[in-house]
């Protein structure tokens, strides 16, 4: 069984292929269903560094576990993880 990610590369490489068979980059993007701005963006990322260049990256979490808390401040604008001292009187 092929993996997500060697399927996505192989579909890339076809269509870099296509498109250096015909030499018509938007009649390609067209026949594939893929925008011209993915389709240079996958070329750059080819000519750069070859198949590898072509695996999808891995997403990042909308709310990692690590993340930096966001600042608070008090309706007179102290920082109030700075300076917890500071009280706006709320």
């Amino acid at each position: 069984m092929i993996k997500d990610d060697e399927r996505d590369v192989r579909r890339k490489l076809r269509v870099l292929e296509h498109a250096r068979k015909t030499g018509h980059v938007a009649k390609t993007c067209r026949d594939f269903g893929i925008g011209r701005a993915s389709f240079y963006r996958w070329k750059t990322l080819y000519a750069k560094a070859g198949e590898t260049g072509l695996v999808n990256a891995k997403t990042i979490p909308k709310n990692p576990p690590n993340q930096t808390p966001q600042r608070k401040f008090c309706i007179c604008g102290a920082n109030t993880i700075s300076d917890p001292s500071v009280s706006c009187g709320t």
